[in-house]
């Protein structure tokens, strides 16, 4: 599978959108030194990910889709957590949750 860098695809939408580190950092809830280790990072969990896409009202969980970055060897795959011994979708957002649905009822 191609890298997908997420960490400086984040850095260029928050410099895109003219975000201050501090504040973009504030308003993800984390400190500035724990942003630049996202900004340096070629994965980053899936709550994570949606906050700052929220934040940034980018869907980067798309775009890393819909850029062919896996070759038709490689299969994606999805992070889910469990709380107490259930599957815990309360972060995802909905069209992923429809998409896990769909592949149980199959």
């Amino acid at each position: 599978m191609k890298p997908l860098d997420i960490g400086d695809r984040i850095r260029r939408k928050v410099e895109e959108q003219h975000w201050n580190y501090s504040d973009f950092a504030r308003a993800i809830n984390c400190s500035r030194s724990s942003l630049y280790h996202i900004f340096n990072s070629r994965d980053i969990s899936v709550c994570r990910l949606i906050e700052i896409s929220r934040v940034l009202n980018h869907d980067f969980i798309a775009e890393i889709c819909s850029d062919n970055l896996m070759s038709y060897d490689d299969k994606p795959f999805l992070a889910i957590p469990f709380t107490h011994k259930e599957i815990d979708l309360s972060g995802l957002p909905q069209h992923i949750i429809d998409m896990i649905r769909c592949q149980l009822d199959k």
